[in-house]
């Protein structure tokens, strides 16, 4: 098998600390070696990396792959008129198509921002997964679910059959239920997916707290904020990506436990002009993880740019 080098390369590991110049050995879809040595052979594929750097692989947390079609169609507006006069008129309209047309580019972006894994939220997910597995990005995709929809345990029974079908394809699958939020789905529906999740042996994955409003509103319908909703309806008892929790409360970072994280996408925020959240006191007391959300909020879909924001 012919063997590709990169040599003289910077390796930086998950830790943040950065080599001296490195040759680092790849044969077929393996790292095979890395040393300080250079032993090039007659067939080998030599890529010159000094004065670059190699590190592993991204991993965006939270994101909308197929509204990567909506970029740059929602500028300067209100989050309110964000969603419902620019982008719900639109997305409502999506089939299957859009949704893998969306994905493919999405997926392509992120690849050349060094992203080789992504949680994925949206429907007709299972053209999502197609991308996937064609492209060779791994996927961590929870089909969404809308309470407000009417017909959700049809939703839940669809899911749990993709996941059953799915989960662990090629190696490079995750899939994981998808309510979409406490505001669009009851706690009773919320529980559902709970169990669901717990029953399939796999996680959950959902927005909460991206608005401040939201947790007036929940405490009026059910005397609990998001957060103790989804704590509550046993979400966060299963492994739980949690996209946002811009307003999170302090009594509620108690709730969070060890296999929970928080999805931070700092230029959506910036985009829709929200203020500063509560997150951002002591985020360090948190599990959080970069994310872009979708590129209609986001306009891009690099993790970088987002951590450096």
């Amino acid at each position: 098998m012919r063997r590709t080098l990169f040599t003289g390369a910077r390796l930086i590991d998950r830790e943040g600390t950065i080599s001296a110049e490195l040759t680092v050995v790849v044969e077929g879809e393996i790292i095979t070696s890395v040393s300080s040595k250079l032993n090039v052979l007659p067939a080998d594929r030599v890529i010159d990396c000094h004065e670059r750097f190699i590190s592993p692989g991204l991993v965006n947390l939270h994101t909308h792959s197929p509204m990567n079609i909506f970029k740059g169609i929602a500028e300067d507006v209100t989050p309110e008129d964000w969603f419902n006069r620019e982008i719900w008129p639109f997305e409502s309209k999506m089939d299957a198509a859009d949704v893998e047309a969306g994905a493919r580019l999405a997926v392509s972006e992120m690849l050349d921002y060094g992203v080789t894994a992504f949680a994925d939220h949206y429907f007709e997910a299972s053209r999502i997964c197609d991308v996937a597995v064609e492209t060779g990005i791994r996927a961590d995709i929870a089909p969404t679910l809308f309470g407000m929809a009417g017909n959700f345990e049809e939703q839940l029974a669809a899911s749990e059959e993709l996941i059953r079908k799915r989960n662990g394809e090629k190696g490079r699958l995750s899939l994981r239920v998808g309510p979409h939020s406490p505001y669009t789905c009851s706690p009773d529906q919320l529980a559902m997916c709970a169990e669901s999740a717990a029953s399939l042996g796999v996680g959950a994955h959902l927005h909460v707290e991206d608005d401040l409003s939201q947790i007036e509103v929940s405490r009026k319908l059910y005397g609990l904020t998001p957060m103790e909703v989804v704590n509550r309806a046993g979400l966060m008892d299963v492994p739980l990506i949690i996209g946002h929790a811009y307003w999170i409360l302090p009594e509620e970072r108690k709730l969070i436990k060890e296999n929970n994280w928080i999805a931070v996408c700092m230029k959506t925020y910036m985009k829709l002009g929200t203020p500063p959240g509560s997150l951002q006191d002591n985020p360090g007391s948190l599990p959080l993880c970069i994310g872009t959300d979708g590129a209609a909020s986001s306009n891009s879909l690099n993790p970088l740019e987002q951590a450096r924001l």
